[in-house]
């Protein structure tokens, strides 16, 4: 892994803000959102991928939820295991380890900060912001107007979509 310096990094991080801002803002006036959100819907209160029904739950929401978990156990077990072998200059042997060796521990040990903090951060940003699922929209039937993002906020509304963990 190449070293940046700490000019091109903050250049990157720069960049990187800008165009998170700039698709924010762009996402926020055209309602993009609605429009993707309307190819799912089939009217009278239908979607074409329903929460409740078993294959979209597995594959968007619970199951990838699960996968996710998994994954972070294993690499924080395997993160730890490598940091020991490395520390007591032992070969790694287990099988189990072998998918994790290519990887340095310092790259592990950022893999599963990011594994934790995402979802975290996602977590939070949903505590406070207002953006209804669209279910609930009064343009697909539901009984909330649409809000934009940066509209003023609404504390009484229950549910909250934005932004959505599986995305």
């Amino acid at each position: 892994m190449p070293y940046l310096s700490n000019k091109r990094l903050l250049a990157e991080m720069s960049i990187a803000l800008v165009m998170a801002i700039v698709a924010t803002l762009t996402l926020e006036h055209s309602q993009i959102d609605l429009m993707v959100a309307d190819w799912f819907y089939l009217g009278m209160g239908h979607w074409m991928v329903a929460k409740q029904a078993f294959l979209p739950d597995l594959l968007l929401y619970s199951g990838l939820k699960k996968l996710l978990m998994a994954m972070l156990i294993y690499l924080l077990v395997a993160t730890i295991c490598r940091a020991y072998h490395e520390k007591k200059g032992n070969a790694i042997t287990a099988k189990w380890l072998v998918p994790v060796t290519k990887f340095r521990v310092r790259e592990l040990a950022y893999l599963v900060l990011t594994l934790i903090l995402v979802p975290t951060v996602v977590a939070s940003l949903k505590a406070y912001t207002h953006v209804v699922c669209p279910v609930h929209l009064t343009i697909f039937d539901g009984t909330l107007p649409y809000l934009p993002m940066l509209d003023s906020m609404r504390n009484t509304i229950p549910d909250k979509c934005f932004p959505a963990a599986h995305a």
